[in-house]
């Protein structure tokens, strides 16, 4: 057996949570008398933390106010919310599989440890993770970066013989900050979108002759930079409102704003000229 680790996110990689998150949302959002997006807008904030998103919706960087906002989220998620959840079909015999690959297999989320041992724990997974590791009360390790960094600090991993596997950009650029590799679950919220096709890292990958019978597959590696974009609500059910089929909403808001970049620098160098 090799000494791989791999670590997996949780919602989007190992279940799929959306009903019971964006409900969870809606409830804190409506309790606090606040316009609520509908559920395609809501889901585009599973994964990042939790504060980030309520500072997003409520158009607010009052902590109590996000606190609160917090608080009636987690109410009725600790209740329900984290029941209305699946896991992915396929996953328990990934899991098996990579088991017979691996050193160890660990889960690695921005979700409160209390909740993502729960899940774990309900949906049958335990017993294929060395161990669970989340968020802590007050905000440690909400960002996965964090959380990596710690798990490497405390030698629970090492990170050259390390992955991460999630499924969205945060999860790729929080292995990169810690020297981790990395591998895109397709199947996730981030649909690809945000792993795309161009990105794909084969720096590593084996010199072969003739690439004309690879396809893409639901795994694979991007190679640019990933950021977290907090978005007011409003402008990403527009981009969802203007993108085609062929086009994801994400896709279309980068390259909105490669657009403008382009346009910025091509007016200075206008204006140099003049």
């Amino acid at each position: 057996m090799s000494d791989l680790a791999v670590l997996f996110d949780l919602d989007g990689t190992l279940t799929d949570s959306r009903a019971g998150i964006t409900a969870c949302i809606r409830h804190a959002l409506v309790r606090l008398g606040r316009a609520c997006p509908d559920d395609d807008a809501l889901a585009a904030y599973i994964g990042p933390p939790l504060r980030g998103t309520f500072s997003t919706l409520l158009g607010t960087s009052d902590p109590e106010l996000i606190e609160t906002a917090l608080a009636l989220y987690r109410a009725r998620y600790d209740d329900v919310g984290l029941f209305e959840n699946r896991v992915y079909d396929g996953v328990p015999a990934m899991l098996e599989d990579t088991a017979r690959r691996a050193r160890a297999m660990f889960v690695a989320t921005a979700k409160p440890l209390h909740a993502a041992s729960r899940i774990v724990t309900h949906f049958a997974l335990a017993r294929h993770f060395a161990s669970v590791h989340g968020a802590e009360p007050g905000g440690r390790f909400d960002a996965k970066a964090d959380l990596l960094a710690h798990l490497v600090a405390t030698g629970v991993i090492r990170a050259e013989t390390a992955v991460m596997v999630g499924d969205r950009g945060s999860d790729i650029s929080a292995a990169r900050i810690n020297r981790i590799r990395s591998i895109g679950a397709g199947w996730g919220y981030g649909e690809g979108r945000e792993l795309a096709d161009d990105a794909i890292d084969t720096s590593d990958a084996s010199d072969l002759l003739d690439w004309s019978g690879a396809q893409r597959g639901l795994f694979y590696r991007p190679v640019k930079q990933q950021l977290t974009l907090r978005l007011d609500a409003d402008v990403i059910a527009w981009f969802k409102k203007h993108t085609t089929a062929d086009e994801g909403y994400q896709t279309r808001i980068n390259r909105a704003l490669r657009e403008y970049v382009q346009g910025q620098a091509t007016g200075r160098r206008r204006s140099s000229r003049a």
